[in-house]
């Protein structure tokens, strides 16, 4: 359905809610994996660094919502783990705020690997 309509209907990934999400922001939230894949993929190359309202990113959107497998992806295609929201937070305090260890201590590895 996603791909039918990025390249059928020429939707726009840049489009914003009322929240200032993107697709990429919401696919994250809700965990549509495959989605944030096709969202990612070199044909769409939806924006990592798109800010929401609160200057979240989909990377943050992801750490709150403990989506490990989207984290990890998102990493992979170059997901700032510095990116700062409007309270100074990075994804990885998000992951802590929101109780996912798990999420956290991966970021955290990630964030060592590849010094970003």
């Amino acid at each position: 359905t996603v791909k039918v309509l990025l390249s059928e209907h020429n939707a726009n990934l840049e489009a914003k809610d009322n929240n200032d999400s993107t697709p990429l922001h919401i696919a994250c939230l809700k965990g549509h994996y495959d989605t944030v894949k096709v969202l990612l993929s070199g044909e769409h190359n939806a924006n990592l660094e798109a800010k929401s309202t609160n200057d979240w990113t989909p990377l943050h959107v992801a750490c709150l919502a403990g989506q490990l497998d989207i984290m990890l992806l998102l990493l992979q295609a170059g997901a700032n783990t510095k990116a700062r929201d409007i309270n100074d937070d990075t994804p990885v305090r998000i992951a802590n705020k929101y109780k996912h260890p798990v999420i956290a201590r991966r970021l955290l590895e990630e964030a060592m690997k590849t010094k970003r």
